[in-house]
């Protein structure tokens, strides 16, 4: 079936039009029509005379007329009753060729154009089904046919296809062999008005169909005798309507069905009541189980019967006066104030945990403290500022389940560690620098392997190590702790050495960075939000995955994770801290305790 959009002279024009649909462009280059397809089209609009008429770049009125006419096409669409059907007044024209027998379907005509102008017919300036007169006025030849495609040929020819002969020129218009004939070539071929194509148009008198769109611009009207609709889809007149309207029908209540209206959102809101002669109703398109857009609606529950928690803003202060019981995980990540509380499962605080004077804490199960907190009491006993747990991965968990580890400490002792420039007093599970800086480190590489070499940078083997350390002092000097290989001071103030090394370090103006390094370059990351800095006893932990990544904790949480620069030599890895100069040095440094992948 031809459905076009607009009336085009090209199926090219149409369908780029369809594409645009019911939007008029505001420029003629929007509907991407070729040159040669506006020229076709001036011709069928009669804006000019011949296609070499059509001058594309320097005539502003031609361009303007053609855009006015696409533009009106437009508009015609969108009123247009039965589009389906397009009569043509055409001319004579005639059989291409030896004819055709009685039983052809399809013709050929010698050309199918409008002899003023040259234009070629195309099949969507016809209807859907067309109707041709064969040698009209002959009494004994004249044959009606109906057709339903047209393609113009390169020869100048055009073919009509799709046809049934021999139709009758009177009711019921059938088609019937004994009025189908043999035409020669060179017989006349008109475009009729048999009473086919009256058929497809309304008729007063006769009962029809319509299978087209008709739109009324006014309301049809009834006369005064027509009566009451009894079927149903007959349509009712106004007045019919009116007689009904409200008819018998009571105010709605609780007891009663009857009449109400629809409420506003804001009347739902508000509760409002216009009384009981004017009820209305909340609406179904008011609720809602999921509340992702700001507005005022009726809360419904989920498919569960629970209520989204969406619906409830969290950013609100909240005060709490009965009694709660958490029987899950919780996370307290903002600043939440306690009264008397008894915690009876695990608890993780990372944010600051304070207790005010003269009260106390009795957590009576496993506590990590990860931010600062004043004297509480760790499963009744009491602790100071930042508890270290030396159980190795306690609450970090950062071994790998599938791995298996070595697990061991270096005790702060004489002969394990070397130093230089400074005087450490050794204190088995801790050493106190007591100095103005220096190097202490391992005396050797931390682990001997199986086959009594080193364990080395380049060894694939997971190495873990967590310790304490607290700063005394900084301000004008660099220091850091963590796995190296230098004895030299000045190695372990340098942030910014391309040495084989993973360990924190800190610049002059104590910030803590996460730091890697071999020999072709370095890799420098902040560490930030430890609450007290680093003047307090921190925990730190390093997890050194050969090739792929260090990770680093501090106080049991991961602040970074860096992977470029990482250390890749065949030099034995040590363990150390380091400053240098003045009052700035690691005051304290607790036992490091270690896991090396097996």
């Amino acid at each position: 079936m031809k459905k076009i959009i607009l009336q085009s002279l090209i199926a090219s024009v149409v369908t780029i039009l369809i594409i645009i649909g019911g939007v008029q462009a505001k420029q003629l280059w929007e509907y991407g029509l070729t040159h040669s397809e506006r020229s076709e089209m001036a011709l069928r609009a009669g804006i000019i005379a011949n296609l070499s008429d059509y001058k594309p770049f320097d005539n502003f009125d031609q361009n303007m007329a053609i855009l006015n006419y696409i533009q009106g096409q437009e508009e015609l669409n969108n009123q247009e009753l039965g589009s389906s059907v397009k009569p043509i007044a055409g001319s004579t024209y005639n059989l291409a060729g030896s004819g055709l027998s009685s039983s052809d379907t399809s013709l050929t005509l010698q050309n199918l154009t409008i002899p003023q102008n040259g234009y070629k017919i195309q099949d969507s300036d016809l209807s859907d089904t067309f109707y041709i007169t064969l040698e009209p006025g002959s009494k004994s030849r004249q044959e009606i046919v109906s057709c339903t495609t047209v393609v113009q040929n390169s020869g100048g020819t055009a073919t009509l296809s799709s046809c049934i002969r021999g139709l009758s020129p009177v009711t019921p218009y059938t088609a019937s062999s004994t009025l189908q004939f043999s035409h020669a070539g060179g017989s006349q071929v008109i475009f009729s008005d048999p009473p086919q194509l009256f058929e497809q148009f309304a008729a007063k008198d006769n009962d029809q169909e319509i299978t087209g769109l008709w739109v009324f611009d006014r309301y049809p009207v009834a006369t005064s005798t027509l009566s009451t609709a009894t079927t149903t889809y007959q349509f009712v007149t106004k007045q019919y309507a009116d007689n009904i309207a409200n008819q018998g029908a009571a105010t709605s209540t609780a007891d009663v069905a009857g009449i109400v209206r629809e409420a506003t959102k804001l009347q739902v809101s508000e509760g409002t009541d216009l009384g009981i002669d004017d009820p209305i109703f909340i609406p179904a398109k008011f609720g809602t189980s999921t509340p992702y857009v700001a507005t005022s609606t009726v809360v419904i529950t989920e498919s569960d019967g629970k209520l989204n928690q969406l619906f409830i803003d969290l950013t609100e202060d909240y005060t709490w006066t009965g009694l709660h019981t958490y029987s899950a995980t919780t996370t307290f990540s903002a600043t939440t104030t306690l009264a008397t509380t008894t915690i009876n499962g695990n608890v993780n605080l990372t944010k600051d945990f304070q207790i005010a004077d003269g009260q106390t804490a009795t957590l009576s199960s496993n506590t990590i403290i990860g931010a600062t907190s004043t004297a509480p009491l760790i499963n009744g006993q009491a602790t100071t500022l930042h508890t270290h747990d030396y159980s190795l991965f306690n609450g970090i968990k950062s071994a790998t389940p599938a791995k298996t580890y070595y697990n061991f400490s270096i005790p702060l002792i004489t002969g394990i560690w070397t130093s230089t420039t400074l005087t450490p007093s050794y204190r088995g599970s801790f050493v106190d620098n007591n100095a103005s800086g220096g190097a202490l480190i391992t005396v050797d590489a931390i682990f001997l392997e199986d086959d009594g070499t080193t364990l080395n940078w380049s060894d694939d083997k997971t190495v873990i190590v967590e310790f304490g350390v607290k700063v005394s002092s900084f301000g004008s000097e660099q220091m850091s702790w963590g796995l190296g290989r230098s004895s030299t001071p000045s190695d372990w103030t340098n942030y910014g050495i391309n040495q084989q090394l993973v360990r924190f370090s800190v610049d002059a103006l104590g910030n803590l960075y996460a730091n890697t390094a071999n020999s072709t370059g370095h890799t420098t990351a902040a560490i930030t939000g430890i609450v007290g800095g680093i003047n307090n006893l921190n925990t730190y932990l390093i997890e050194w995955n050969p090739a792929v990544n260090a990770k680093f904790y501090v106080n049991g949480i991961l602040k970074q994770t860096l992977t470029t620069t990482l250390p890749n030599d065949n030099s034995g890895i040590a363990f150390g801290i380091g400053s240098y100069g003045g009052n700035n040095y690691v005051d304290i440094l607790t036992i490091p305790y270690f896991a090396i992948e097996k």
